[in-house]
């Protein structure tokens, strides 16, 4: 299944290799913009001391409060970063900033970025016939000419859930993306649907927030038989979470066999 990363770093600086990375987020989304997952971090940079003013007044960044915070190193989070950037495309604001900061953390841990489709929504800027009379390329003066949500600006989250806003509302999927979306997650949703009635009977103390959120979302309907086929956006939002609850691990291997197979 086709995959979009949305990402986003803040940093100690804007020389790589010298400065270096002090958050990190990124939202993964399929070609019909569902989020299927997020990963934000703070992170620890080994010379703090290399912060300049201007970095810090912008992110926030102070020892104290990412050490209060427990925030890991990047070569603590990077089989997590890996699996993220996976993705076909990446997209970011000023991306090649934020790639260029990733590949110099990546490679002092001596791993690499396998090369991938990236797209720059600074670049749309003057291209994208939406973004006509956009008074600058800042992602918060983009998102409020396009009108779309910007909230925690300057964190590593807020700003790649308000690059994956900006690039969905200029490239809506189509719906043809949608249903194929739907129906690579299909062989997920499926036998989750099958398992609704033994999901109610799982212990609510050790059932994943992802399970709640499904079950949640499915007691919306009338009953599984008797629902009807609902709106697409309540497949969308239930494959989602079938995906999510499969690459989380609440119920994989012999558990998930077993669970689908009667």
């Amino acid at each position: 299944m086709d995959r979009i990363t949305f990402l986003d770093t803040e940093t100690t600086g804007l020389k790589a290799g010298w400065n270096e990375i002090v958050e990190v987020a990124c939202v993964v989304t399929d070609i019909a913009g569902v989020v299927l997952e997020e990963f934000s971090t703070l992170v620890m940079p080994e010379n703090p001391g290399r912060c300049s003013e201007e970095a810090a007044g912008v992110n926030g960044f102070s020892l104290e409060e990412w050490s209060d915070r427990k925030a890991p190193t990047f070569a603590q989070i990077v089989p997590k970063v890996l699996q993220i950037v996976s993705s076909k495309t990446i997209v970011g604001h000023n991306l090649a900033f934020d790639m260029r900061f990733l590949r110099a953390e990546l490679e002092a841990n001596g791993k690499t970025v396998p090369l991938r489709n990236e797209i720059c929504t600074q670049k749309l800027v003057g291209t994208a016939l939406r973004l006509r009379g956009c008074k600058n390329k800042k992602l918060v003066t983009i998102c409020e000419h396009l009108g779309v949500d910007h909230t925690d600006a300057h964190t590593a989250l807020g700003d790649a859930h308000a690059c994956r806003r900006v690039y969905f509302t200029l490239y809506p999927p189509k719906p043809e993306d949608r249903i194929a979306a739907l129906e690579a997650r299909m062989e997920l949703l499926l036998p989750m649907l099958r398992l609704y009635d033994r999901m109610q009977e799982l212990d609510v103390a050790r059932s994943t927030s992802l399970i709640r959120q499904f079950k949640n979302r499915l007691s919306e309907l009338d009953g599984v038989e008797d629902a009807g086929m609902p709106e697409m956006d309540v497949w969308m939002d239930l494959a989602a979470l079938a995906y999510g609850i499969h690459q989380h691990g609440s119920l994989d291997g012999e558990e998930w066999e077993s669970r689908t197979c009667t």
